[in-house]
């Protein structure tokens, strides 16, 4: 039998062996590689929050783990370009070179292709997955394995995940069932373990999230949060916990996967995004924590509504309120509140969107800041504003969609949010367009052309869409045919 701590794979042997031969710990290999994931991702003022530890670096050499695409990935190009073959991560497959030539040390290591898939592995294995990741799993063990699955299929870009369609029939058992969870169980209290291992998945969402927000996030940074997933806290829930424990732990798996979920979300991955979230309702069913339900619906409710489904965009954003109905005022209301008034607007109801407006603002008043939880952060004033003159411009009302919009684009710039203050923008341009000045409506929208350069979201996108298909009456107006040129300038 190996001693503790001695290497029993290949891998792991090879992963040791080079470690030694650069004169690092465990512990500094993992800051060393901590480093290059956020240097590839963009972000190397945050390199410290991804995640990567001795006690990762350790499973991985004792052949406990195994490191995901990514973090091989990584590990080949630290040790100087050595391939994947080198290190034991995978043999060679009979169609590739036994030559040098794809053996050179050089620092890139070649994507994996799609066909490189494990034995065995299937387009009916896809489809498998594509249609459990839709299911409200009765055990929460069979949600977190579906997660993880998820994240592999993500992590290796299978089409059939990646393009998984959008199924709104797939929204009403979710939340169905976790509303019931709620009113069979009660209302649970986020659970303060003080685990050194709980706390730093919290800070890794916490990074990961702030990259997302302010900076766009992108491929790399929900590659590194999934790998983060599956490697380090999806095996923590394979062991024995106190009940009090257990519950941190599902409700870490829970913001992670949701965290990728709105990460899909953003990139237009949307059947992907909704598996994500389907499964982390399930997920956070078992930690109890309602106010961490209600934000998952909210998000469903968000992507419902924006893929023109706002009547299940409503009662989701319903679902989520009835949840909450033991909890005092919080940010998660408020969000819900907000998302109610997107769909109403979106319906055309009048009346009953402003009510909502005025109780998300009513409740946001409440909110105090240090009681609410990491992921509640950003619900706040360029997001609510935000989504407030949306509901404006789907009305129809720019007189009252224009203060909505400058306070959030006013808070956006102070907190460097360039996607938010972008969105809020181009509500601005409209607003100005509904009340036909065309050359200040194009001169908004030129703004935010601007602030959404070089950030990848499905919104954005949506949203430049938006106003350009409402300026087609007046294109032979000059400031609408330099905008055009502008744009598109930006965009090629």
């Amino acid at each position: 039998m190996a001693r503790d701590g001695e290497a029993t794979s290949l891998f792991g042997i090879r992963i040791r062996a080079h470690r030694q031969q650069l004169g690092l710990s465990q512990t500094a290999l993992a800051g060393a590689l901590d480093r290059l994931a956020w240097e590839r991702a963009g972000a190397p003022d945050c390199w410290r929050a991804l995640g990567v530890d001795q006690p990762m670096v350790s499973d991985w050499e004792r052949g406990r783990h195994r490191p995901d695409a990514y973090y091989q990935e990584l590990l080949c190009a630290l040790f100087g370009g050595v391939t994947v073959y080198e290190l034991g991560f995978r043999k060679r497959l009979p169609w590739e070179s036994q030559g040098r030539e794809d053996d050179d040390h050089s620092m890139q290591v070649p994507p994996v292709p799609h066909s490189e898939e494990p034995s065995g592995h299937t387009d009916a294995d896809d489809a498998d997955l594509a249609a459990r990741s839709l299911i409200y799993h009765d055990e929460a063990a069979t949600a977190l394995r579906t997660a993880v699955d998820l994240g592999r299929n993500d992590m290796r870009r299978r089409d059939a995940i990646i393009k998984a369609s959008y199924g709104i029939a797939a929204l009403c058992i979710p939340s169905r069932d976790w509303l019931l969870s709620t009113l069979e169980h009660g209302t649970a209290r986020r659970s303060r373990v003080g685990m050194s291992e709980i706390d730093g998945m919290r800070k890794i969402f916490a990074a990961v999230q702030e990259m997302d927000v302010c900076g766009g996030g992108g491929e790399r940074a929900r590659a590194a949060l999934v790998g983060y997933l599956n490697d380090r806290v999806a095996p923590l829930l394979d062991q024995q916990h106190t009940p009090a424990v257990r519950r941190a732990l599902f409700q870490a798996a829970s913001e992670q996967t949701y965290l990728a979920g709105w990460m899909a979300y953003e990139a237009a991955n949307h059947g992907l995004a909704e598996r994500y979230l389907i499964q982390s309702l399930r997920l956070v069913q078992e930690s109890g924590d309602t106010l961490l339900g209600a934000h998952v619906l909210a998000g469903m409710s968000d992507q419902a509504t924006l893929l023109g489904h706002p009547r299940e965009g409503l009662k989701l954003a319903e679902a989520g309120q009835h949840g909450l109905r033991r909890e005092r005022p919080n940010a998660a209301l408020a969000d819900l509140y907000a998302l109610e008034a997107r769909a109403h607007a979106a319906l055309g109801h009048r009346s009953a969107c402003l009510a909502a407006i005025q109780r998300a603002e009513k409740t946001f008043e409440q909110v105090k800041p240090v009681d609410e939880p990491e992921w509640a952060r950003f619900i706040d004033v360029p997001y609510l504003w935000g989504e407030f003159a949306n509901c404006a411009r789907d009305l129809a009302l720019p007189d009252l969609g224009e203060p909505f919009a400058q306070r959030s684009i006013e808070e956006s710039a102070r907190q460097r949010r360039g996607r938010r203050g972008a969105l809020s923008t181009y509500g601005l341009a409209i607003s100005h367009l509904q009340r036909g000045e065309i050359d200040t409506a194009c001169d908004a929208a030129q703004r935010a052309v601007t602030l959404a350069n070089g950030i990848k979201s499905a919104r954005l996108s949506q949203a430049l869409s938006d106003f350009r298909q409402r300026i087609v009456p007046h294109r032979h107006e000059p400031a609408v045919a330099a905008f055009g040129e502008f744009a598109s300038a930006r965009h090629s």
